[in-house]
């Protein structure tokens, strides 16, 4: 992870912690670097106004919808 403030996390970073998938040991220097950065306090806003509506996407999907190897060469 990266220790310092003064350099922006990669997105998948912030995708993690918005989850909650960090351990409290790598969320503490994301949590440092968002008190200072508005950058990174803009993507984090924006992923978690994402997360919401992709697993209500996924939710409400019909089965049909699922990709199929198989059947997206075929055509």
């Amino acid at each position: 992870m990266n220790t310092k403030v003064d350099r922006h996390y990669p997105d998948g970073s912030w995708e993690e912690y918005a989850l909650g998938m960090l351990s409290d040991e790598d969320s503490e220097p994301l949590e440092d670097h968002l008190l200072i950065c508005s950058a990174c306090q803009d993507l984090l806003a924006k992923v978690d106004e994402y997360i919401p509506v992709v697993k209500t996407a996924l939710a409400t999907r019909e089965p049909s919808e699922e990709p199929s190897l198989v059947t997206d060469f075929a055509e």
